[in-house]
């Protein structure tokens, strides 16, 4: 990977850092390809590795994030560490961009953090709680709470009774019917 070239997708950033200075007098690519140069074996590959993850942390938090279809791991060979690793229906993206982080149409909310790489659902999952779930799995949000699909609660009042269903591919919370059947008293749990 060349230091400048259309190719490499920290173009900008070298530019940018060959004109900066570290205290020691030394601009932080010259330190990085430094790091590089005075190791070889099997050392290296973990050290220029470490050095490219440091480096991009550098770019991004002075303004200049690589590009959104980043690939410099593939590039480079380069691992992700084991804390990166991503769980079951999660794929790796140097540029979380738009993460769906809350389920159901209506409390979907997007990540404000954008300039992060990280895991992120793949396509068709979104995330409920600490995985990622195909859409027509999410549950509902109801009376102010979120509850998963097949959930059925009763209104504070007790006089309608919802429940969380899929319809048409969406889940969605809908009336049931009333609340208690003929000589029947409904009572809240806290009575």
């Amino acid at each position: 990977m060349s230091d400048t070239s259309d190719q490499n997708p920290f173009g900008k950033c070298v530019e940018w850092m060959k004109k900066s200075e570290e205290p020691d007098g030394i601009n932080p690519f010259s330190s990085c390809l430094i790091d590089a140069c005075n190791n070889d074996g099997p050392a290296l590959k973990k050290i220029v590795c470490s050095a490219l993850e440091e480096f991009e942390e550098q770019c991004v938090e002075n303004g200049y994030a690589p590009p959104e279809k980043n690939d410099w791991r593939n590039i480079t060979s380069c691992s992700l560490p084991e804390s990166q690793k991503c769980q079951e229906n999660e794929e790796y993206v140097e540029m979380e961009v738009d993460v769906l982080t809350l389920v159901s149409r209506q409390i979907r909310r997007t990540c404000t953090d954008v300039d992060i790489a990280g895991c992120q659902c793949k396509k068709g999952y979104v995330r409920e709680g600490d995985k990622c779930v195909p859409y027509s799995e999410c549950g509902c949000m109801m009376q102010g709470r979120y509850y998963p699909q097949g959930t059925s609660i009763l209104s504070k009042n007790c006089n309608v009774k919802m429940s969380c269903k899929l319809v048409g591919g969406t889940p969605v919370a809908v009336k049931v019917g009333n609340s208690c059947g003929k000589g029947e008293t409904c009572k809240s749990p806290k009575e």
